[in-house]
């Protein structure tokens, strides 16, 4: 069952988006289907990443957007953060959508 029609319909744009690099992928390399795979998920965790951080994050917060990296940071979160953060999104969930019949 969908209990949400967005958050499914989001969930099937990142899945093709995933199945999609795996195919460009498998095409041009001699990768073996597990190499396949995971190459396809870091390329799409990337693109959620760039959209969270570059997209939506700036429109919700008044961070200045995130410039230097650090392999030694810590990026661990706070369960409590984690817990608020999650209940944050569910708040943004609309209640209804409208569905055009043509």
């Amino acid at each position: 069952m969908n209990e949400n029609i967005a958050l499914a319909s989001m969930h099937t744009v990142f899945l093709r988006l995933h199945n999609y690099y795996a195919r460009k992928l498998r095409s041009n390399n001699n990768w073996n289907s597990d190499k396949i795979f995971l190459e396809s998920r870091r390329i799409v965790i990337g693109i959620f990443q760039n959209i969270v951080y570059n997209e939506f994050l700036p429109k919700i917060t008044d961070i200045s957007p995130y410039r230097k990296y650090s392999s030694k940071a810590d990026a661990s979160i706070a369960n409590s953060f984690a817990s608020a953060a999650y209940r944050f999104g569910h708040s943004l969930v609309r209640n209804s959508f409208e569905i055009a019949l043509k």
